[in-house]
C-alpha cells in the first residue's frame, strides 16, 4: 500500500536497467505482488515491464499482481522498443493478474502508461496459458498505449473481461491490437457502462474489439464512446468511427472480427 504525504504530496520514482526486472513487481520470470495506490505520484520505468511481472528470456514471464489505484498520478513506461511485458499487468506470455478474483481496478487518479508489444494495461505479449483477473475502470483519467491499449498483448489467448463504468479513457493500440479489447489473435470481452471512452486500433484492428486475427464481443450500455479502427481493413462494428451512447434500457451487443 502506498499512501500520500499530507495534502496528497509525495513521489516515488522506480527505475531499473535490468532487462527482465519490472520497475515495480517481479524480477526475472517472477509474479508481481499486490499494488495499492491511495495518492501521491508514481514514476516507474524499466526496459520490458512496468508495474508488472518480470519477463523471461527462456520461457514464460511472471503474471501481474492485483492492482488498485484510488487516487494520485501514475506514469509507467516499458522503455525498450522490443518490450514484451505490459506497463501495468503481465510479463511476457503472462496474464494481467494471477488473482482471478481481484484483477486490476482503477477508481480514480491520473494514469499514463506505455508499452510496445505488451499491453498498456493487461496481458504481456505471447501465448498466455494462465487464467487472468479482470480489468475494471470506475473513474479517473487513463491514457493507455501498447500493442493493445487495454487488454491482450501481441499474440495469445483471452485478455479477460474489461469493464469501464466511468472516467475518461483514451486507449491506443500501436501495432496489431485493438485500442481496448483483444491483441493479435486474442479473444476479448469489453463492457462499457459509462464514462468517456476514446479508442484507436492498431494495424488491421478495431478501436474497441478484436485485434488482427482476433475476435471480441463488445457491449455498450452507456457513456460516450468514440472508436476508430486501424489502417488496412479495420474490424467491423466496433471499429466504426463513432459509436453513439446507448441507453441502459436498450442494451446492444456489437460483435467484431478483425479483417
Amino acid at each position: 500500500n502506498i499512501y500520500p504525504q499530507s495534502e496528497g504530496t509525495g513521489k516515488l520514482i522506480s527505475k531499473t536497467g535490468g532487462q527482465n526486472w519490472a520497475a515495480i513487481g517481479g524480477n526475472t520470470a517472477a509474479d508481481a505482488g499486490a499494488f495499492n495506490l491511495h495518492g501521491g505520484t508514481i514514476e516507474a520505468s524499466a526496459p520490458r515491464s512496468g508495474i508488472a511481472g518480470g519477463t523471461n528470456p527462456d520461457g514464460d514471464g511472471g503474471a501481474g499482481g492485483p492492482v488498485k489505484i484510488f487516487a494520485g498520478t501514475v506514469n509507467v513506461t516499458a522503455t525498450d522498443e522490443a518490450a514484451l511485458g505490459a506497463a501495468i499487468g503481465g510479463g511476457d506470455s503472462a496474464p494481467a493478474c494471477w488473482d482471478t478474483r481481484e484483477g486490476i481496478a482503477i477508481y480514480g487518479g491520473t494514469v499514463a502508461v506505455k508499452s510496445y508489444f505488451g499491453s498498456g494495461i493487461g496481458n504481456g505479449s505471447g501465448e498466455v496459458t494462465r487464467s487472468t483477473g479482470a480489468i475494471s475502470i470506475y473513474g479517473g483519467k487513463i491514457d493507455a498505449r501498447g500493442d493493445t491499449g487495454i487488454g491482450g498483448g501481441n499474440s495469445g489467448k483471452s485478455s479477460g473481461l474489461i469493464t469501464i463504468n466511468g472516467g475518461v479513457v483514451d486507449a491506443t493500440g500501436s501495432k496489431y491490437g485493438a485500442g481496448i479489447g483483444g491483441g493479435n489473435q486474442h479473444i476479448g470481452t469489453v463492457v462499457i457502462n459509462g464514462g468517456s471512452v476514446t479508442a484507436q486500433g492498431g494495424y488491421h484492428a478495431a478501436g474497441i474489439g478484436g485485434g488482427t486475427q482476433g475476435l471480441a464481443t463488445v457491449t455498450v450500455n452507456g457513456g460516450v464512446v468514440n472508436a476508430t479502427g486501424g489502417d488496412s481493413g479495420a474490424a467491423q462494428a466496433s471499429a466504426q468511427d463513432t459509436i453513439t451512447p446507448i441507453s441502459p434500457t436498450k442494451r446492444s451487443t456489437l460483435r467484431s472480427t478483425a479483417a
